[in-house]
């Protein structure tokens, strides 16, 4: 600490924030665990892959831990009913929906930033947000913060998306 500039050893204060950061980074390796790492191999014929592993393994997408012959998909839907495009008032009954734990899905196209956001309460009721809407950015922002009951495959790559737009929509306004 003494060939640091005052001006660092201030903001480092008596470096418990630096143990704190350095502790939450580091990666523990000594946890006992019970699984025989030898033989935990995507070729190895000793795993019995039952219904509830392949699951968890779908669920939180460890794609490669799954056999060759179990192939994940998604299912793809056709909208009988067109959607309903969605501004300020409908976007807080959306809200209102989410916050009561209603359950939903959602939808993003564009990569990495979004173009089309859409929420579907039920089969024939599917809403495409309008993003050009000024409650828009709170809409999404609402969502990043609260997600109540999606049920959404892929979520890390949504919410991706929704943040890369939320910044360009607030660097986009600061210009004005």
């Amino acid at each position: 600490m003494d060939e640091l500039s005052p001006k660092i050893r201030d903001m480092l204060g008596d470096g418990t924030i630096a143990r704190q950061s350095q502790f939450l980074a580091t990666i523990k390796t000594d946890v006992p665990y019970d699984i025989d790492t030898l033989n935990f191999k995507r070729e190895t014929r000793d795993i019995i892959y039952t219904p509830a592993l392949i699951e968890f393994l779908k669920r939180y997408e460890f794609r490669s831990l799954l056999p060759s012959d179990i192939t994940v998909s998604t299912p793809v839907y056709t909208l009988e009913n067109p959607t309903k495009l969605a501004h300020v008032d409908t976007m807080r009954q959306l809200e209102s929906h989410i916050q009561n734990d209603q359950p939903y899905s959602l939808s993003t196209s564009g990569y990495p930033m979004l173009t089309a956001l859409y929420i579907a309460l039920a089969e024939d009721d599917v809403y495409k947000i309008d993003l050009q809407d000024d409650y828009a950015p709170l809409f999404v922002r609402h969502i990043l913060d609260q997600p109540g009951s999606m049920l959404t495959y892929n979520w890390k790559e949504h919410a991706r998306c929704m943040m890369w737009w939320l910044e360009y929509r607030s660097q986009e306004l600061s210009l004005f």
